[in-house]
């Protein structure tokens, strides 16, 4: 668990990814889908490892929630939606 949230740490500063980035993963993540299956859909045409660091960033604000104690963050985590 530790080591996950240092891993998230390094989104927590504003700017490390552009906030429009991070709005539209908030407003196009589905509660309850796998990571890997977010970051291509979010991604689009680009490569899926693109649009991981707006969905970290929504980790560490804990906009988004997932069990970081269980295992390592990877594409298999399912995310949560929090109000």
């Amino acid at each position: 668990m530790l080591e996950n949230i240092r891993f998230l740490a390094a989104y927590r500063h504003p700017g490390v990814v552009p906030a429009d980035q991070v709005d539209r993963a908030w407003q196009e993540v589905v509660d309850g889908e796998e990571m890997a299956l977010a970051e291509r859909r979010l991604a689009g045409d680009r490569k899926p490892e693109e649009a991981r660091p707006a969905l970290m960033a929504l980790l560490w604000d804990e906009r988004l929630t997932t069990d970081l104690a269980a295992q390592p963050l990877s594409g298999e985590c399912v995310l949560r939606r929090r109000a």
